[in-house]
């Protein structure tokens, strides 16, 4: 089943996967950004252009971002997993190449099977994607500025994977994937 919701400037696209109860239930949230405009020039406004941080420095940034949030919300810190991390950055790096911001890769893969594809099970789980913004800051804040986005920060997960690619022109593209990881009792 799937819901869409859009909202101006950002668009949201919610889906629901269930999967057998006899095997495993899986709940998966996913949602997509475009910046704000960017700040003219002399507006008073400074933008953080982040193109040559240390790309291991900024996703690590960006996850201590995602922390700050929840805890300020009472939430517990999200943990980065390994095979989340490959997920998002895999599809950070398809975005880049193909020039076009989606959570279905260009194989026709959904979030979800990406998790999968890395040996991520997972009992819930969640995609965030934007185009766009050049720092952790600004893509922090479109996505705390997008109920969907925002739902997926501060939601029941337990871990966290972050990538982030450029296109050829210099556009960043951001992928964040959340999981709860399927546990046998």
């Amino acid at each position: 089943m799937a819901t869409h919701f859009f909202s101006s400037p950002f668009h949201v696209l919610t889906w629901t996967l269930a999967l057998s109860a006899a095997a495993w239930a899986s709940l998966g949230v996913v949602g997509c950004a475009t910046p704000p405009p960017r700040p003219r020039a002399g507006a008073g406004v400074r933008v953080e252009n982040s193109a040559d941080a240390d790309p291991a420095e900024m996703l690590e940034s960006l996850v201590e971002a995602h922390n700050r949030v929840r805890e300020s919300a009472g939430l517990a810190p999200l943990t980065v997993s390994d095979r989340l991390a490959a997920a998002a950055q895999g599809h950070a790096d398809d975005m880049a190449g193909r020039r076009r911001m989606s959570h279905r890769g260009g194989d026709g893969s959904s979030p979800f099977r990406r998790m999968e594809a890395a040996g991520y099970r997972y009992q819930r789980a969640g995609e965030n994607v934007a185009q766009g913004q050049r720092s952790v800051a600004e893509v922090m804040a479109s996505w705390m500025s997008s109920p969907g986005h925002k739902r997926n920060i501060l939601g029941k997960f337990t871990e966290i994977g972050a990538g982030r690619a450029t296109d050829e022109s210099g556009t960043p593209y951001w992928c964040v994937t959340f999981g709860a990881p399927w546990r046998r009792e």
